[in-house]
């Protein structure tokens, strides 16, 4: 992906300078290299935002459904391309009609609820084994282990674990604090299991400052540090790299993804009986609302409701 250019007649950088949290610019960048792709363009800066109409937006989003992405997905492309449609109304590049067309645009209609697939724990022994088949070297092996214990054993979205520093673990205390969506800060437990893979990471890795997890060359040697703010640290890696592992080891390819573990997590501790309270503020949610959309709930379970609790 380009940088972002500094130019205040840019509708781009107009809106990428008006979010605040990091995360919060790195999706946005992330989305619209995505949607230059998707047009054939070779990325942002070769779109002419002054052009793109209520006709163009239209046949995006059909283009985005054609290619089966989600409701949620479609919705995040158009609310980014809108923002930045908004910036270029704002700049005078686009008159108020054409304004109006493009936020007419809605997302497709939501068919049959999508049920988010998430990852059982049988799966996920699987999933450790076939790291072991796959992996071409140890180091390989013990990191991409830890990294995805890390993802279902602590439910951190992929850009808190790409960003996970060693200064947030808390080794004694079997604990991580960081900074998560919104740059909320965030403390979690890590459950022994969980602690024991990333110990076997850390006896490679070592205890040098920097990124808890980094490239892994063919020779299974590390990347090499990197002077970051004039101090020598481990430089990390991009969250697309984590969702491209996920692919490596067949985990896309059968409905899950980095955030499938994220719901796994809330899952199997809801399956668990934990508070629903508790696990909203582990995931790091503003609403239990939202930590409910996470937690799947199989039909035998519901079923099973009725036939333990009807008649008592």
């Amino acid at each position: 992906m380009p940088l972002v250019i500094q130019n205040d007649e840019c509708p781009v950088y107009a809106y990428i300078n008006s979010l605040r949290a990091v995360s919060s610019k790195s999706t946005a960048l992330r989305v619209l290299h995505s949607i230059a792709q998707k047009l054939g363009r070779s990325n942002y800066y070769s779109i002419n935002w002054a052009r793109f109409d209520r006709n163009t937006l239209n046949s995006l989003v059909a283009l985005l459904k054609d290619k089966g992405l989600s409701y949620e997905t479609i919705g995040l492309y158009l609310s980014i391309t809108k923002s930045v449609l908004r910036e270029a109304f704002l700049l005078g590049q686009i008159n108020s009609l054409h304004w109006e067309r493009v936020k007419s645009v809605k997302p497709p209609m939501l068919g049959k609820k999508k049920l988010h697939a998430t990852l059982s724990q049988s799966d996920f022994a699987q999933l450790l084994n076939t790291i072991e088949v796959l992996a071409l070297t140890n180091t390989k092996k013990v990191r991409d282990q830890a990294m995805f214990h890390l993802l279902i054993g602590c439910g951190l979205r992929r850009f808190e674990l790409a960003k996970l520093k060693l200064s947030a673990i808390d080794l004694i205390g079997n604990k991580i604090t960081f900074d998560g969506k919104g740059g909320k800060e965030r403390t979690v437990a890590i459950h022994p299991i969980t602690m024991r893979a990333l110990k076997e990471w850390m006896v490679i890795r070592g205890y040098k400052e920097g990124a808890v997890f980094t490239r892994v060359y063919k020779s299974g040697e590390l990347h090499k540090s990197v002077s970051i703010n004039n101090t020598d640290e481990i430089p990390h890696f991009s969250s697309e790299t984590i969702y491209l592992l996920c692919k490596t080891y067949g985990l896309v390819s059968a409905g899950i993804t980095p955030h499938s573990l994220r719901r796994s997590y809330a899952t199997w501790l809801s399956r668990n009986g934990a508070n629903i309270q508790h696990i909203s503020k582990l995931m790091g949610h503003s609403s239990i609302k939202t930590t409910e959309i996470y937690i799947k709930t199989e039909q035998r379970e519901i079923d099973k409701t009725v036939l333990d609790k009807l008649f008592v």
